[in-house]
């Protein structure tokens, strides 16, 4: 099941990993310019602390099925997979892995993954998440189900001052 679910995977995950979820530092290269380019864009930061990629077999499988789901029922919309973001608390972090960004357990009154995120502060950690989405524009998606989204990166923000 896993070698099926791995096939589908972003071409930047190592496949090698097969456990149900890893958690891989990105110190640099051309997979961290590219989300390091990405918050950026979201959020105007440019310094980080760390930059984690999340590879949940198990959440991503979820999201193949839903998609399809969604594809079938759907009359003639075009469904899409794009980025966005979303922050919590650094305390709701285990808690927002664990769940799927259960926004019960993660201290949020709805879940919006958003293109772009304000009011970011020292006790919140951005979230990258991959979405399916039949409007790929839009600046705010709310999905329907936790099953239309996995995360993708965990982004901690430098707040030292040079």
């Amino acid at each position: 099941m896993e070698s099926v679910i791995l096939r589908y995977a972003p071409s930047y995950w190592n496949k090698k990993y097969t456990n149900i979820s890893n958690v891989i530092p990105i110190n640099s290269g051309p997979e961290y310019q590219k989300i390091a380019s990405d918050v950026y864009q979201a959020t105007h930061f440019r310094a980080f602390e760390s930059i984690f990629r999340i590879q949940n077999i198990y959440e991503l499988g979820q999201m193949l099925v839903r998609e399809q789901l969604m594809i079938t029922l759907a009359d003639s919309n075009k469904f899409y997979r794009v980025r966005r973001f979303t922050k919590v608390k650094k305390h709701f972090l285990q808690i927002a892995l664990a769940f799927n960004l259960d926004h019960r357990r993660c201290g949020l009154p709805i879940l919006e993954f958003k293109k772009h995120l304000r009011g970011i502060r020292p006790d919140d950690v951005i979230l990258a998440v991959i979405v399916v989405t039949s409007t790929p524009e839009a600046d705010v998606i709310i999905p329907e189900s936790s099953l239309e989204y996995f995360i993708d990166y965990i982004i901690n923000v430098s707040w030292k001052k040079y």
